[in-house]
């Protein structure tokens, strides 16, 4: 990720934390659930993936490898990729 993508996604993230009337509580709240917000998406991601195993289009042994390594998101890109790369040539 490049330096200036990192810092627009922060301030994406960031940006309706702080207005002008806010307290210092109210900040704390918003700061600590804009936090958590990303971690409890990647928990469901991790959960979902100790829990279930994705199917496979191939027999390969590349490809059972990283269904057991990778969460369910990363697991399809990579499928996808090694599909496109096997097929399409």
């Amino acid at each position: 990720m490049r330096t200036t993508s990192g810092s627009e996604s922060q301030n994406a993230m960031f940006g309706n934390l702080t207005t002008p009337i806010l307290s210092l509580v109210e900040f704390w709240v918003r700061f600590v659930h804009a936090l958590k917000s990303p971690q409890h998406q990647e928990s469901k991601a991790k959960n979902a993936s100790l829990i279930s195993l994705p199917e496979l289009k191939t027999p390969l042994d590349i490809e059972k490898h990283g269904r057991v390594m990778h969460t369910h998101t990363n697991f399809y890109i990579f499928r996808d990729q090694l599909c496109d790369a096997l097929f399409n040539c």
